[in-house]
């Protein structure tokens, strides 16, 4: 049986992610060999669940609201794979609301069904009061889609989601995963941006460089922004390296997904 829970509702709000550099090194088959390394940021896209005890009225023990709406009586019959998952792991009891909204569409590239599994994850374990660290969250959310589920996927949704805002993730041969101090001595973004993202000129240390290309759709220049190192001034020097073409690089700190 599981844990009793609180008579009221519990709603999470977890941030969608942007990678900057190390994509693909967060696959096991990658860093199982040496290690993986992923530069990323949460922005203000979200994604939200609400749990709450069903109401004894209604005719069903478990009722899910997504863009699908699904009324049944055992978790064994959930149709959605996380939702089902998550409910099973934590031994949840019935009966069970979970609704779950977000402010982009499924299969937008920004990490919404990691964030939507730490976020389930982390109202399941308010709504059966306990605590746990964004660590947790995070390794149970990726255990659920890839050891359980066996989804192709890597583990850098989940931690982004789980922990927020700008942070280098290193995925170690062990399996665990590190968050390295900021800030840091070189950053670099393999996509273009129309401006430099402030929040990143802002993780650099003394002496530090952030290299990116910059620039329209059509026509952009690499640049390299550099710190001063400690007792050599303040301010931040910029040099063009010449013309470059990057793909876009899709976040509110660049492109919009409209362009």
């Amino acid at each position: 049986m599981g844990k009793s829970s609180i008579s009221g509702m519990v709603v999470t709000r977890t941030p969608l992610r942007v990678s900057f550099a190390g994509g693909g090194t967060d696959l096991s088959e990658f860093y199982s060999r040496d290690y993986g390394a992923v530069l990323s940021t949460t922005i203000r896209q979200y994604v939200y669940v609400t749990v709450k005890r069903h109401g004894a009225g209604f005719g069903e023990p478990i009722r899910l609201n997504y863009s699908e709406t699904e009324h049944v009586n055992r978790i064994d019959d959930v149709r959605n794979d996380i939702a089902r998952e998550c409910l099973r792991f934590l031994d949840v009891d019935v009966p069970i609301y979970v609704s779950t909204v977000a402010d982009v569409p499924a299969a937008s590239g920004l990490g919404s069904s990691s964030a939507f599994a730490v976020g389930l994850l982390n109202a399941l374990h308010i709504w059966r009061r306990e605590r746990v660290s964004a660590a947790q969250l995070a390794a149970e959310a990726a255990h659920v889609e890839i050891d359980v589920l066996g989804w192709p996927i890597g583990k850098q949704d989940h931690y982004a989601a789980a922990y927020g805002g700008i942070n280098f993730y290193r995925f170690l041969q062990s399996g665990g995963v590190s968050i390295e101090a900021q800030p840091f001595d070189g950053i670099i973004v393999a996509a273009a941006a129309p401006r430099i993202p402030a929040p990143l000129a802002d993780q650099l240390a003394p002496g530090g460089r952030l290299v990116i290309p910059v620039g329209d759709l059509a026509s952009q220049e690499l640049v390299i922004l550099q710190r001063p190192a400690r007792g050599e001034g303040e301010g931040l020097t910029q040099r063009q390296m010449g013309g470059v073409r990057f793909v876009p690089l899709i976040s509110r700190l660049a492109f919009t997904e409209e362009l």
